[in-house]
């Protein structure tokens, strides 16, 4: 697979059927992870484990100091995550908006972070041209 760079990657948040690209993307990133089970058992020589529910969370960094998102804080919204912005090609889950955190450094930019965490699966998902 060749390498892409991520400086056209693109979010695209939607929230009561209306989606908005994250503008002013800085970075974008998200998890999955699954709950281990301890399976072990007394006389087995080694630890045995089980994979139960599996479970996504992620965020999107921005320049962009809108309070659009701050708004939303505690809503259910589909996110889609997509490397370049003309990708067919992207993943998606919905998503709790947890957290929107603002930061105003006196010798930078001020950034926003928007941090959710997935409500179901995420999964990759093709468009239509």
């Amino acid at each position: 697979m060749a390498a892409k760079k991520g400086q056209f990657a693109k979010v695209s948040i939607s929230v009561d059927g209306v989606d908005v690209d994250v503008m002013q993307l800085r970075t974008w990133s998200y998890s999955t992870s699954i709950e281990e089970l301890d399976s072990t058992a007394a006389g087995d020589e080694w630890t045995r484990i089980e994979g139960a529910q599996k479970s996504w969370e992620g965020e999107a960094e921005v320049i962009d100091v809108d309070t659009y998102y701050l708004e939303y804080l505690g809503e259910k919204a589909t996110i889609k995550f997509y490397h370049a912005a003309g990708d067919t090609t992207y993943e998606e889950g919905v998503a709790l908006i947890t957290e929107v955190e603002k930061e105003a450094p006196y010798d930078d930019l001020i950034e926003q972070t928007i941090s959710f965490k997935g409500d179901g699966p995420l999964t990759k998902k093709t468009t239509t041209p």
